[in-house]
């Protein structure tokens, strides 16, 4: 029987592993079976910020530059909301998501956070599509696909770090914090969501 390349078989591993975290999720949000208001695409991006204000100030501390260049979503974000008339001190009044710093201990750790959020940017292009064909929404929201056309360079460029970083000792850290991450992400997603009308 063939053995897989290590990159195929960690990612195999993390996507069986986080799958059921991965649809609550999904589930919760539910965001292609109906597509959401202009407020609860605004509310979407609020929580989203949130997250990212304080998830990536963490990773320079714990993984490489290189990695890290290109990748971030806070100033993508700061622009949408702009695009709904918000201004800096609507920006930093936002609420944060602080249960991510928990999960945030080792870059095993940080990178199974990240393997979370970088997936989340292939699947954004659907979302992207979807919300275009509304007509609602301003032209200049991009953060479901921050990186167009180099999406998937992007995607193959994150799987070679999890490559480099695999090991026994550290392939159960980092899927127990994208398992963690899910599980915030849906906490601080979802009930905001689904109560903005």
């Amino acid at each position: 029987m063939p053995t897989l390349a290590p990159v195929q078989e960690l990612t195999l591993r993390l996507r069986a592993d986080t799958a059921q975290a991965h649809r609550r999720l999904e589930n919760g949000l539910d965001l292609m079976a109906t597509p959401p208001s202009r407020q609860q695409i605004q509310a979407l991006l609020e929580r989203f910020y949130g997250f990212y204000a304080v998830f990536e100030p963490a990773l320079p501390a714990l993984l490489p530059p290189q990695l890290l260049a290109g990748r971030q979503k806070c100033p993508i974000l700061a622009r949408d909301l702009m695009g709904f008339g918000y201004g800096q001190a609507d920006l930093d009044a936002l609420p944060r998501c602080l249960p991510i710093l928990e999960v945030l201990n080792g870059p095993p750790s940080a990178l199974g956070a990240l393997y979370v959020m970088e997936g989340s940017a292939l699947g954004g292009k659907l979302i992207s599509r979807m919300l275009a064909r509304t007509g609602q929404f301003p032209r200049s929201i991009a953060y479901f696909d921050p990186y167009g056309e180099g999406a998937s360079l992007m995607w193959q460029s994150f799987k070679a770090a999890l490559v480099q970083a695999s090991s026994p000792h550290t392939d159960d850290r980092l899927i127990a914090a994208a398992n963690q991450t899910f599980a915030i992400l849906h906490d601080w997603l979802v009930p905001t969501y689904r109560s903005t009308q």
